[in-house]
Order: structure tokens, then C-alpha cells, then sequence
């Protein structure tokens, strides 16, 4: 289990990294190229680097508005991005809904907004800010601003570019709050209708290019349950040194079967067609006391291969 205080993770043995408190997307991948002169052959320091999404990656979102061509949009290949001709390619569907609606009011007054896409917002004087724009707040509420309070805040800054296919030309970069900021305000007399109809329009700049995205009044984040990694059944650690306590002959001949189960572990096949308990039950083991066969036992049926070669090694030691 981890906790705050916990240092590493207990199943990678990694350090434990603190959630910067934004929505994480897909990975992106980075390819270097050589750019092609007019001859079709590499031009001499000419390199650039392409960030791309990744096979078999899924995008979805919501189109607002209405349109004939939506409706027969079904597993249709489009081609997106940049070099369409080699890359990009994909499969669309479109299917039909309501716009995604506002949660409830938990407590009276109570508005909290979180980010779904960056959001694009500037103060009155022009300026980029992470946080909504109180007069346009103030407009989609259909409220004065005197009765709209910032109470909490929690935004990270993001750099937004990209290209403008048609002109050739990059498009301007914007300072943005990343997905997953959240702005909790307190609004005088806020009703669940007014909270509906500011998650329909979004906030911000460029919200038809899909910035803006809001949720309203959304549940809490919680944790997904853990995943359930299984551990391996380890070798024993030799606390009581039993099997070190047979002679020399008998140690080596339990560490070759030891290095036949790791081996068996590392190459997935069994090294014993009738698994440990043909091996237990030779006249060798018969010798053996109720400590040492225990101690064997567990070895061979032992999945952690750094433990078992330890053990090997150990029992081979001339004492």
C-alpha cells in the first residue's frame, strides 16, 4: 500500500513521483528525420523531429452542432496530421447524444469548473491567465460579476501551438491551463439550469477548435482500485541455513536442481515432466530432515529467479 510517506514504489522498486495535478493524454513519440533535397537524397544538416501519437491510439471528444455528414459517418478511414501520405491514417464513427451536462449543486452557491481541454482565457487587458474570464463567467451565467467569487484555484500553465494547414504557415502560441484545472467560485443564487447551459458553451478562446472544454459540478476524482500484481513465491532466505548443514555432494546436487527450476522459470518450460514431486520424492531427499525438505521444496517451487540463483550459488560454497 502507499501512503505519503512511502519512497518507493513496491512493485518496480522505482521512486514514487507526486501527480502534478493535470490530466495526463496520450504519449506522444518523437521521430528524427533527414529532410530530401530536389533529387530525392538526404540534404546535408538539414534534420528536423516530428512529434507523433502512436498506433492504435484512440481520440474521441464531442462535435457540437448538427449536420447531414455526421450522420453517415461509420467506421470511415481518414487520413490527419502531417504527412498523410505515409502517416495518420485512421478510422472514424460518429455517433449521436446529448451534450454532456452539468452535476448537481452540492452545496448552495457552489460552482466548480474543471478543465476537459486547455483553456484559452485573457484578462481585460488582453493578457493570457489561467482562470475564466469573470465578465465572460459572468455573461454565460447571465449574472452581475460582483456576485461571482474565486474561491479556490488549482491550474498549471501549458504552451499551446500548432499549424495551419491551409496557409503553411504555424499558428500563434497561446499560454493555456492544462486539462484538469479546476476553479471552485461562489455564485449568488446559482441554479442547476445555469450550469447546464455554461457546460454546453464551453470557456475561453478557440473553443471551436475544441479548447474550453469544461465539466461543471463534476464528481470528485477517485483513485482507480489498484491492479493486482501477483508476487513471486521467493526462495527461501536461508534463515535457518538447514539445507547449508548437508554435505558438500548432497548441496551440489541440490543446487543443479535449483538452477534446473530457475532455468525452468526464465525459459517458461518445465526441466521435471512430473514437477517437484518427483524430485521429492527420491531416495537423496528421503535423507534429507523435515527442515532441509521444506527449504527444498519451497526452492523448487520458487518463481523469483534472483533468489534462486543466490541459493545456487550459496549451496556450491565448500565449507
Amino acid at each position: 500500500m502507499i501512503t505519503d510517506d512511502t519512497d518507493e514504489c513496491p512493485s518496480c522498486h522505482r521512486g514514487i513521483e507526486q501527480l502534478k495535478g493535470a490530466l495526463r493524454g496520450s504519449s506522444l513519440r518523437e521521430r528524427t528525420r533527414v529532410a530530401l533535397d530536389e533529387h530525392e537524397t538526404a540534404r546535408d544538416g538539414a534534420m528536423f523531429t516530428r512529434e507523433e501519437i502512436p498506433a492504435e491510439s484512440d481520440l474521441d471528444g464531442w462535435i457540437d452542432g448538427e449536420h447531414d455528414w455526421l450522420a453517415s459517418v461509420e467506421e470511415m478511414p481518414i487520413w490527419v496530421g502531417g504527412r498523410r501520405s505515409t502517416s495518420g491514417k485512421g478510422i472514424a464513427s460518429c455517433s449521436s447524444g446529448s451534450a454532456p451536462d452539468a452535476g448537481p449543486i452540492t452545496q448552495p452557491g457552489r460552482l466548480v469548473i474543471r478543465c476537459a481541454t486547455p483553456l484559452i482565457s485573457l484578462d481585460t487587458t488582453g493578457r493570457p491567465q489561467l482562470q475564466p474570464s469573470t465578465r465572460e463567467l459572468a455573461a454565460r451565467l447571465g449574472v452581475d460579476e460582483g456576485s461571482i467569487e474565486l474561491e479556490r484555484r488549482f491550474a498549471r500553465p501549458v504552451v499551446i501551438g500548432g499549424w495551419h494547414q491551409a496557409s503553411g504557415l504555424p499558428k500563434p502560441r497561446e499560454l493555456a491551463a492544462v486539462p484538469g484545472s479546476t476553479f471552485v467560485y461562489h455564485v449568488e443564487g446559482l441554479t442547476d439550469r445555469q450550469c447546464s447551459s455554461l457546460a454546453a458553451h464551453g470557456l475561453g478562446h478557440r473553443t471551436r477548435e475544441g479548447f474550453g472544454w469544461i465539466e461543471v459540478n463534476p464528481a470528485p476524482w477517485v483513485a482507480p482500485e489498484p491492479a493486482v500484481v501477483s508476487t513471486p513465491r521467493a526462495a527461501p532466505r536461508l534463515a535457518s541455513g538447514a539445507l547449508l548443514e548437508l554435505p558438500l555432494a548432497d548441496r551440489r546436487w541440490v543446487a543443479d536442481f535449483i538452477d534446473d527450476r530457475r532455468r525452468e522459470v526464465e525459459l517458461r518450460r518445465e526441466a521435471q515432466p512430473d514437477g517437484p514431486q518427483s524430485v521429492l520424492q527420491t531416495d537423496r531427499v528421503a535423507g534429507f530432515d523435515t527442515r532441509q525438505r521444506v527449504e527444498f521444496e519451497a526452492a523448487l517451487r520458487s518463481d523469483d529467479l534472483t533468489a534462486l540463483k543466490v541459493l545456487a550459488a550459496q549451496l556450491r560454497e565448500a565449507r
